[in-house]
This record gives C-alpha cells, structure tokens and sequence, in this order.
C-alpha cells in the first residue's frame, strides 16, 4: 500500500487535472489517461477512501457504565466509558 503521502500526492495531481477539464494526469513518473469526467471521479473517490483507511480508527462501540460513589460525604455518579475496537479517544 502507498504511503499517505504518496497517496495525497495522487489526489492533489487528480484533482489539479481534472477541475480544468483534462483527461489525463502525471505523477510519481506515471502518466494516467481517463475516458470519461466519471472515471475520474470514481478513481479520485477511490483515492480518498485509501487517504481515510491510513488515519485513526473509528470508534465502533462506546459503553458508559455508571455506579453510585461516596465522595466529601454527598451521593455522586461516577462514569465510565469504555472504548474499544482500539481507537483513539479525547474525553
């Protein structure tokens, strides 16, 4: 698989090539022609899925346990939230 820079090059090159009207793109020493505006939309399309799947997970499951916990002598709600599928996660 290419590299997430190799890939946004691509997609830079394929969208300069085809906002103006032309067919065919270069880069990397390839030169790409395309038939119609279409397959170039499916091929730029294409291009950002792979962009996407190189950066974080996404979070597939989030479970919030709660339980009640004496704190300074008041009832509190204490949460925990469990995140799995080995994504990245900001609370």
């Amino acid at each position: 698989m290419a590299s997430l820079a190799q890939l946004t090059e691509g997609r830079e090159a394929l969208m300069a090539a085809r906002y103006p009207g032309f067919r065919s793109v270069e880069y990397d020493g390839m030169r790409v022609g395309y038939a119609t505006d279409v397959k170039m939309a499916v091929a730029l399309g294409d291009q950002n899925r792979q962009i996407a799947a190189t950066g974080p997970q996404r979070i597939s499951v989030v479970r919030i346990q709660t339980r009640p916990t004496a704190f300074y002598g008041c009832e509190r709600l204490c949460i925990t939230v469990v995140v799995t599928a080995g994504a990245k996660c900001c609370v």
